[in-house]
């Protein structure tokens, strides 16, 4: 993705790519893995300001409701941590 993103050329498209690993790696607690693919999205997508505050909403609004709807659609939290699918 790095290299992807070292053309210039489709940047949002590969803006959004790193956005939704830098989404999984937060949402799984691993905010180590998802800085690199975060900050280097916020920079892609001209948000260097962002760079640092994982509010994936701000980076992409309409990009964050997708990775939502993709990733919890169908899971609800049952208690602290534990997650059930809604068949």
């Amino acid at each position: 993705m790095k290299d992807a993103a070292a053309l210039g050329s489709v940047q949002d498209s590969v803006a959004f790519e790193l956005m939704e690993v830098a989404f999984f790696h937060h949402h799984c607690g691993h905010d180590d893995l998802a800085r690199e693919p975060y900050d280097l999205a916020a920079d892609l997508l001209g948000k260097n300001s962002l760079k640092g505050r994982m509010d994936f909403e701000k980076l992409d609004a309409a990009r964050a409701q997708f990775l939502k709807a993709r990733y919890f659609e169908k899971w609800c939290r049952l208690k602290a941590d534990v997650f059930k699918c809604k068949a």
